[in-house]
């Protein structure tokens, strides 16, 4: 079992963090005090039915299905017609300039990430979800070993992707379109950009975490060929 104070939530959500994550080969007897805490988040391995009852006793309710998904650079396949078509018209842009950063973050709007657990928990709302990633974002700008990239299409901003490398791993931190391109057929530029930078850089992996609340993110990922490498129940209880 691992326990995280999430320091960074008191920002965002006001309130005292600790995520658990709990391991394989917790049981029952696993305890944990949440005295000191306003909002416990826990990660229950897939098929640790006996802890989700045992949560859900305690107050917990359930949030998401959270899938960590892999694919192996060296299966990338060649591109289909349809998203050969349009990726002549797509640009992937590193962000290194603050006024571009900005231009990026004016864009993301309390829309772009509607399935988020924050988002559609009763006790919050989309605004304080998009404070959340955009903390998120600023944070991840000022680090060395992250990089966020621009979309465009025909010279059009439609969204923007945000990775980190460790060792022979991208991972896929956050990506989006803005709201005024969903729907578009422009999905796939969120997955493909990752893919390509990582073969460039002859990493073995890419990897990212998704939600099942968020179905055609999952469709599009699948449709890649990403296996799933690891399921969390995702639950959480607010401390009167």
């Amino acid at each position: 079992m691992k326990l995280i104070e999430a320091l960074w939530e008191k920002e965002n959500l006001g309130l005292k963090v600790l995520e658990i994550q709990y391991e394989e080969e917790d049981t029952l007897d696993s305890k944990v005090s949440y005295d000191k805490y306003e909002y416990i988040l826990a990660r229950v391995p897939a098929g640790k039915v006996d802890i989700v009852h045992k949560l859900e006793k305690e107050g917990f309710v359930f949030l998401e299905t959270q899938l960590n998904i892999i694919k192996r650079v060296r299966e990338i396949e060649n591109e289909s017609r349809f998203t050969k078509r349009l990726s002549k018209n797509i640009e992937y842009v590193k962000v290194e300039d603050q006024l571009v950063f900005e231009s990026v973050m004016s864009k993301i709007d309390d829309d772009l990430f509607s399935t988020d657990r924050i988002s559609l928990d009763p006790m919050f709302n989309k605004s304080i979800a998009n404070k959340r990633y955009k903390n998120w974002i600023k944070t991840e700008f000022k680090k060395s070993s992250s990089e966020i990239h621009e979309i465009r299409y025909n010279s059009e901003s439609i969204g923007f992707s945000m990775m980190r490398i460790e060792g022979e791993i991208m991972h896929v931190l956050l990506a989006g379109l803005y709201s005024d391109f969903k729907g578009s057929g422009l999905g796939f530029t969120i997955i493909n950009e990752p893919l390509k930078l990582a073969k460039e850089k002859n990493l073995k992996f890419v990897e990212t975490n998704i939600s099942s609340n968020n179905i055609g993110v999952y469709r599009l990922y699948m449709s890649y060929g990403f296996n799933i490498k690891r399921v969390n129940y995702v639950m959480r209880k607010v401390v009167d």
